[in-house]
């Protein structure tokens, strides 16, 4: 990641207040210092198509 992303990704999230309700004018990441982790995908089907648990889920 080239510096100026990395700068720039560090004061999104850490430094520049955010006008959102939940975050109460506060950084995102000092607003929500822990986030939950992120759901797992299921696997797919060989040939790349869902599994049927997905095709389930869908409808």
């Amino acid at each position: 990641m080239n510096e100026v992303t990395k700068a720039f990704k560090e004061h999104y999230n850490w430094e520049r207040p955010h006008q959102g309700l939940s975050c109460k004018n506060k950084p995102p990441r000092v607003a929500f210092p822990t986030l939950p982790a992120l759901l797992t995908l299921p696997p797919l089907a060989p040939g790349g198509r869902q599994t049927p648990f997905c095709a389930q889920g869908a409808e």
